[in-house]
């Protein structure tokens, strides 16, 4: 059964443990960094969006508003990533649970780590994902960053003013 060669058979479930423990540390570790990298990326929108709205010079606002744009399509991409990774481990957990003959499903690690609360309340509830409220909210903030690019021109040719 153990398929690790340096490990004793006694000790392969010693090993699988420990291999958990890794996978949901580093769980921990990328929700940590999405929400903490999100944070930041909220702190730059606030500072340029403020600064694009007390400025009156039309170069710098379209070169902050394109910085922002891009920051935020990075900020897509990590957030993608994170996602993936964060699931990549669950299905780690899920095999070495199942190894261990704890698991018989893909669902059950939600028995041991509370990852889908849809699962523990049933349907009844709303629930929303934090990986879809964070690409909501870059979702949005990008919408906002568009049309002020937008606006920007329309006053910059006198349609508005």
């Amino acid at each position: 059964m153990c398929t690790v060669k340096f490990l004793d058979p006694g000790q392969y479930d010693k090993f699988l443990v420990t291999m958990i423990d890794e996978n949901m540390q580093h769980m921990r570790h990328v929700e940590e960094e999405r929400a903490e990298f999100l944070s930041l990326y909220l702190l730059a929108f606030s500072i340029v969006i403020s600064a694009v709205l007390i400025t009156d010079n039309f170069p710098t606002s379209i070169i902050l508003l394109l910085f922002l744009f891009v920051v935020g399509l990075i900020s897509y991409a990590l957030v993608k990533r994170w996602d993936h990774v964060f699931n990549n481990h669950k299905v780690i957990v899920n095999g070495l649970l199942s190894e261990l003959k704890i698991s018989q499903t893909d669902d059950d690690i939600n028995r041991y780590f509370l990852f889908d609360n849809r699962k523990m309340d049933g349907v009844k509830k709303n629930y929303i994902r934090t990986s879809r409220f964070f690409m909501m909210f870059i979702y949005c903030t990008q919408t906002v960053v568009l049309l002020l690019i937008i606006i920007e021109f329309l006053i910059k040719y006198g349609i508005i003013s």
